[in-house]
């Protein structure tokens, strides 16, 4: 996992949430199974919990971790490859 060196100075749970959107895009990209696509879904709550409270805490003037601009949102679907 190659970060931006700024991203060391990110408190830990910053660097959980970078871990998060690692992860649910590597599953994004080749998820098949039920177990796959139940932990896109685990992720995806937790990333929108973590923007939630960020969001929550950049309108009370707090830091928030860098934006990801390649975050997506809403439910999601992949196909399955038929067995036929």
């Amino acid at each position: 996992m190659n970060f931006p060196p700024e991203s060391q100075a990110l408190n830990p749970n910053e660097v959980d949430y970078l871990h998060m959107i690692q992860r649910f895009d590597q599953l994004w990209a080749s998820a098949r199974t039920e177990h796959e696509q139940a932990e896109m879904q685990r992720l995806l709550y937790l990333i929108e919990q973590y923007e939630t409270e960020k969001h929550d805490n950049r309108d009370s003037g707090m830091s928030s971790a860098p934006e990801n601009p390649d975050h997506r949102q809403g439910s999601f679907e992949t196909p399955m490859r038929s067995t036929q």
